[in-house]
C-alpha cells in the first residue's frame, strides 16, 4: 500500500506493504475497544437467556460491541490517513468466497474435534454465551438476529481487529510464522475461555493463514462466518432433539 492509502493488489507474490501503524498502537486500540465494552457491561458471562429479555440483552452486547469497534477503527484509520483497504478489505472476489467457505467447514470440524479432546481431559466446559442465547431464542427473528450477529457482524469485527489491525505489525516484527502464532495467541486469550483455548488458538492460526495466503481479509471473514454459522445450526439441531 502506498502513502495515499491505495491497496496493493491482493493475492500471492510480492512483498507485504509496510503497515501504517506499529504493534503498540494496534494493541492500545484493541485494549481500548475491549475496555470500553467492559465498562458498558457488555463483557463477561451473562445469566442463562432463556427468555426474550435475555436473548435481547445478548444481542445488545454483541451489536453494541461491534458498533464501538467499527467507530473506533474508523477514527483510527482517519487519523492515519488510510482507507478500510488498509485493514485488508479490498475487492471481494469469487475465489475468496469459495476458499473461505471451505475453510470455515474445516474449522468447524477441526475445532469440534479439538474441543472434544479437551473435554475428555478437563471435563465438559460450561456452555458459551452465544450457544445459550441461541438455545434460549423463542422466535424466528431472534434466531435470524443471532445468525446475523454470529455469522456476519462478529466475524467481521474480530477479523478486522486481529488479522487486519494486529497481524501486520506482528508480521513485521516476527515474520510470518512468529506473527501468525502471536496473533492467534492474542485471539485465543481475548476470548477469556480457558477450556476452549486450544480450539480457538487453532482457529485463529488458520484464519491468519488465510490472510497471509491471500493478502485479503475476506477469506478469513467468510471462513469465520461459516464456522460460527455451522455452530448456530448445530445448537438449533440439538435443541430440537
Amino acid at each position: 500500500m502506498d502513502e495515499s492509502g491505495t491497496a496493493t493488489k491482493p493475492g500471492r507474490g510480492g512483498a507485504w506493504p509496510e503497515p501504517a501503524w506499529n504493534f503498540w498502537q494496534a494493541l492500545f486500540l484493541l485494549l481500548l475497544i475491549y475496555l470500553f465494552q467492559f465498562a458498558c457491561g457488555w463483557m463477561g458471562r451473562q445469566p442463562y437467556p432463556g427468555e426474550r429479555a435475555g436473548a435481547a440483552e445478548f444481542m445488545i452486547r454483541g451489536f453494541g460491541g461491534a458498533l464501538v469497534t467499527f467507530v473506533l477503527l474508523s477514527i483510527f484509520l482517519r487519523l492515519k490517513g488510510r482507507q478500510p483497504s488498509a485493514l485488508g478489505l479490498g475487492r471481494l472476489r469469487p475465489r475468496y468466497v469459495l476458499c473461505g467457505g471451505g475453510a470455515g467447514i474445516v474449522l468447524f470440524f477441526l475445532t469440534g474435534f479439538l474441543g472434544a479432546l479437551m473435554a475428555l481431559v478437563f471435563g465438559e466446559p460450561a456452555v458459551q454465551n452465544f450457544a445459550l442465547a441461541v438455545e434460549g431464542s423463542d422466535a424466528w427473528w431472534q434466531v435470524g438476529a443471532l445468525l446475523l450477529l454470529g455469522g456476519v457482524v462478529v466475524p467481521l469485527q474480530e477479523e478486522l481487529l486481529f488479522r487486519g489491525l494486529l497481524y501486520p505489525p506482528l508480521r513485521k516484527l516476527y515474520g510470518p510464522g512468529g506473527g501468525l502464532t502471536r496473533c492467534a495467541l492474542f485471539f485465543a486469550l481475548i476470548h477469556f475461555d480457558a477450556p476452549r483455548f486450544f480450539p480457538i488458538l487453532a482457529g485463529g492460526f488458520i484464519l491468519g493463514l488465510l490472510f497471509e495466503r491471500y493478502r485479503s481479509l475476506w477469506p478469513a471473514v467468510i471462513a469465520h462466518g461459516v464456522w460460527n454459522g455451522l455452530m448456530v445450526a448445530l445448537v438449533l439441531v440439538r435443541r430440537e432433539f
